[in-house]
């Protein structure tokens, strides 16, 4: 692993920092803190789930029953000018058969947001979490790596500001690291920057928008950085229909060492970059589609982007997703959603270029046993092919899972 990066001695100066803020801010000194309303939910998740491809191979295939306990807590306490909430987490998970893929993860964080003045709103936040980047990286960015735990930190913060009665100003920092707890695998640093200039006109059906953007990726072998420019338009046609679009150009730059590595992603080997020290920028457009349909007792998203994004070694990708998810509510107690999509993504590096397809989909029942417990049913398809140096690999899956989720809220 990387030593270099944010260290340890910086993120703890970051939650230092933020809890100072906390504390001596909205929270010690000024009246936001009194006379707000605090709710404890305490939660427990029990999922039972068959898959018939644990390692989402192509050859060897191998199927189990997955047992996951999830206890959580969440604290929300809100005033008219401060909203504080934090959250944790811990998943114990247990195969039946194949025990070494027994696995304990984690997840805490904490957002907060102060209405400073009648136009102006900062934010501040923070998480950790420990997860796997099979299943992560998988419904993230479509990519199918090899099991590896790692650590990931994120603190972010940013603020809005009110400019006129039609116009607003959103600006996000975050800054992240990812930690592997395999040898060999190069920890990665990023950042990522963006603004948001919206302004509404006279119809108030319409909002457009100026989107500046900026992120970086960072480890032992491999810098890229991302620049960019958009612009975005949202209409709501009615009180049930309503779309958004953006279009932009991104300029990414990435520099790699010779201390780059092979990245094996089974039953074979491609080279994540080059050999040698390597410079190379490149112009591209990206797009942002999403169309949604809100009725009394269904609700309906359709959605394209193409966009560029790191994988979870910090490589370049070029992502086109299309996702859909519908959900109709059956009656009282009862509801069924149906969701799915493709995403392809494509890595360029000197020794070769890997094209993948990504399919998904399943539906899903969910019922209200009472207030605060739920059962849920899902089933779920995937299909994965991968073309590496002009050779094609495919794998697939069917998963089926039942969880019961109990809810504690208590509020005062």
């Amino acid at each position: 692993m990387s030593k270099k990066g944010i260290s340890g001695r910086t993120w703890g100066g970051i939650l230092t920092l933020s809890l100072v803020w906390l504390m001596a801010g909205p929270v010690g000194f000024n009246p936001a803190w009194a006379g707000g309303k605090i709710r404890v939910t305490p939660s427990v998740q029990v999922k039972e789930e068959y898959n018939d491809n644990i390692n989402f191979s192509e050859n060897n295939r191998k199927d189990d029953f997955i047992t996951t306990l999830s206890p959580a807590v969440a604290f929300d306490y809100s005033t008219e000018l401060f909203r504080l909430e934090l959250s944790a987490g811990y998943n114990v998970t247990r195969y039946a058969s194949e025990s070494t893929k027994d696995k304990d993860l984690e997840r805490y964080s904490f957002q907060s947001q102060y209405q400073m003045t009648e136009r102006f709103r900062f934010n501040l936040g923070g998480a950790y979490s420990k997860d796997t980047t099979l299943e992560a990286e998988l419904e993230r960015a479509g990519i199918v790596y090899e099991t590896r735990e790692r650590k990931l930190y994120r603190a972010t913060g940013g603020f809005n500001y009110v400019t006129s009665e039609r116009s607003n100003l959103d600006v996000s920092y975050t800054r992240g690291r990812t930690e592997y707890e395999s040898p060999g695998r190069a920890d990665v640093d990023t950042e990522q920057a963006t603004g948001s200039f919206n302004f509404m006109l006279l119809n108030q059906r319409d909002t457009i928008s100026l989107q500046p953007f900026y992120s970086s990726s960072r480890s032992e072998s491999l810098r890229t950085q991302i620049y960019g420019l958009s612009a975005g338009w949202s209409h709501y046609f009615n009180e049930n229909w309503s779309m958004s679009a953006s279009a932009g150009l991104r300029r990414w730059e990435r520099q790699t060492s010779s201390r780059a590595r092979g990245v094996r992603v089974p039953p074979y080997y491609w080279i994540m970059v080059a050999d040698e020290d390597e410079r190379k920028s490149e112009w591209g457009g990206v797009v942002n589609l999403a169309l949604t349909r809100l009725g009394e007792k269904h609700r309906a998203t359709l959605r394209y982007s193409r966009d560029y994004d790191y994988g979870a070694y910090g490589e370049m990708i070029l992502t086109d997703k299309c996702l859909f998810d519908v959900n109709w509510d059956v009656w009282e107690r009862l509801s069924a959603g149906f969701a799915g999509g493709v995403t392809l993504t494509s890595t360029e590096s000197r020794n070769n270029q890997v094209d993948r397809t990504y399919y998904s989909l399943g539906p899903s029942l969910s019922y209200s046993l009472t207030e605060n417990i739920t059962v849920r049913l899902n089933y779920y398809y995937g299909k994965y092919h991968e073309t590496v140096a002009g050779s094609d690999h495919e794998r697939y899956r069917h998963l089926v899972s039942a969880m019961f989720n109990f809810n504690f809220p208590v509020e005062w």
